[in-house]
């Protein structure tokens, strides 16, 4: 999903995550004043022009203001010559795309992993009971895919055997260890390799 900083509210989420933000109601009230005046003639925003929209003084509004400046969030930019929160409206952006990844990589897991139990249920022709459930859960932690299981169901066929979770269980298993041996023997070779252009050089 691609996106830009523009097509985000940042008020709506930070209404929604300020806790997570280290902020709270007043702070975000003061977030949201200081970004409203902005909008106008740009200039270094006074705790004395927030005071008429809130219900807290002079004193505690600037306490807020060196809060939300020690976080980070707010800055003086010097080529406008006015207060931004462009660095907490950069965080929030950034937060909101690792959230929209994170989530559509774990939809894309589980999506995987309900076609791997819906192979194995067709495979063996019935539900799957909770042990051969912590089986297959198995598989899926070890990353084991749909096209290896595949490749299992069609070697046990062609053994002429039943497939069962156990049949497919020892099939995967053999297959871990063939690709563990191939990277040992690759391993070997390459020590041969190295030994033999140590010793002529």
């Amino acid at each position: 999903m691609d996106f830009i900083k523009e097509d985000l509210d940042f008020k709506k989420i930070l209404m929604r995550r300020y806790k997570s933000y280290h902020l709270n109601e007043q702070d975000v009230c003061v977030i949201f004043l200081i970004d409203e005046l902005n909008k106008g003639v740009p200039h270094h925003i006074k705790a004395e022009e927030l005071e008429p929209f809130m219900t807290i003084n002079t004193k505690e509004i600037d306490a807020i203001m060196s809060k939300i400046v020690k976080l980070g969030y707010l800055v003086i930019d010097n080529k406008k010559h006015c207060l931004s929160l462009a660095p907490l409206k950069t965080k929030i952006f950034n937060d909101t795309i690792r959230d929209v990844y994170v989530h559509e990589a774990e939809l894309k897991t589980f999506n995987d992993s309900s076609e791997l139990y819906q192979l194995v249920i067709d495979a063996i022709k019935r539900p799957i009971s909770p042990v051969e459930y912590d089986t297959v859960n198995s598989w899926v932690i070890r990353k084991i895919t749909k096209e290896d299981v595949s490749s299992a169901i069609a070697r046990v066929k062609e053994r002429k055997r039943s497939v069962t979770i156990a049949a497919l269980n020892k099939e995967l298993k053999i297959d871990k260890l063939n690709k563990e041996t191939i990277i040992d023997e690759n391993s070997k070779e390459l020590l041969k390799d190295l030994d033999k252009d140590l010793y002529n050089d």
